[in-house]
C-alpha cells in the first residue's frame, strides 16, 4: 500500500473550525480532522485492499485515502483499483479534486460533492470512514445494503457497541476497526473467528 503524497496546497483557511462547526451543529457526519499517513496505510491494509476493489469513503476531506488506494508503491498508479470520494463540502471536495489532478489520478479517482448518507454503496468492495460515532451510526442503514464479502474500516470509533469487528489493530495506541459484510443475510456480518452473526444495523 503506498503512502499518499501531500498535497500540494494547503486547504483554505478557516476550514477546520468551519466544519467543527457545522458537526456540533449536526449538519455534518464528522468533523475535516486529516488522517496521518502512515494511518491511512494501516487502514489500506486492514481492509485486505486487492486487485478489482472500489473504495469509497465517506467524508472524503482532501482525498488522501482515494489517492492512496490508487496510488502503487512508488507513488505512480495502480491500474486495479478504483476509489470514489463523497464530500459535502464544496471547498473541501474542491481541494480533492485538485489533489487527485496533481497526482495524475483522475481516471482512478472520483470525488462527489455529495452527502454520504445519499451514498448508493452497490459498486463498494471497501468502505472507508474517519467520522464519529453518531455519524457511523447514521451511515448504518446504508452500510446494511453492501455485497457479501464487502469490508468497511474505520479510524478511532467502531461502527456499534452490538458489532464485533473482524480484525482490528491500534497505531500510535488509537484503534483501527474492520468489519466484513457476511453471506447469510442482509444483516449478516463476519466475527474474528470467521463466524457470522446477525446484527439489525438499522435499528442499532
Amino acid at each position: 500500500v503506498a503512502l499518499p503524497r501531500a498535497p500540494m496546497r494547503g486547504p483554505p483557511s478557516g476550514l477546520w473550525l468551519g466544519t467543527w462547526a457545522k458537526f456540533l451543529l449536526g449538519w455534518r457526519l464528522g468533523p475535516y480532522v486529516p488522517t496521518p499517513p502512515h494511518v491511512v496505510a494501516s487502514m489500506l491494509r486492514l481492509a485486505e485492499l486487492s486487485p478489482g476493489d472500489v473504495l469509497y469513503d465517506l467524508g472524503c476531506g482532501d482525498g488522501r485515502v482515494c489517492v492512496a488506494a490508487c496510488s502503487d508503491e512508488l507513488g505512480g498508479s495502480r491500474q486495479d483499483v478504483r476509489a470514489v470520494g463523497f464530500e459535502l463540502d464544496p471547498r473541501l471536495a474542491a481541494e480533492a479534486r485538485r489533489y487527485v489532478e496533481d497526482v495524475n489520478l483522475g481516471g482512478a479517482v472520483e470525488i462527489r460533492e455529495e452527502d454520504a448518507l445519499g451514498a448508493d454503496l452497490g459498486d463498494a468492495t471497501v468502505v472507508a470512514l474517519y467520522l464519529s460515532e453518531n455519524g457511523n451510526r447514521k451511515l448504518m442503514p446504508s452500510l446494511a445494503k453492501l455485497r457479501a464479502g464487502a469490508r468497511v474500516v474505520t479510524f478511532t470509533f467502531p461502527l456499534c457497541d452490538r458489532m464485533r469487528p473482524t480484525k482490528s489493530k491500534k497505531v500510535d495506541g488509537i484503534s483501527l476497526y474492520m468489519y466484513r459484510k457476511g453471506s447469510t443475510g442482509a444483516n449478516s456480518w463476519v466475527g474474528p473467528q470467521g463466524e457470522d452473526y446477525i446484527v439489525d444495523l438499522v435499528r442499532a
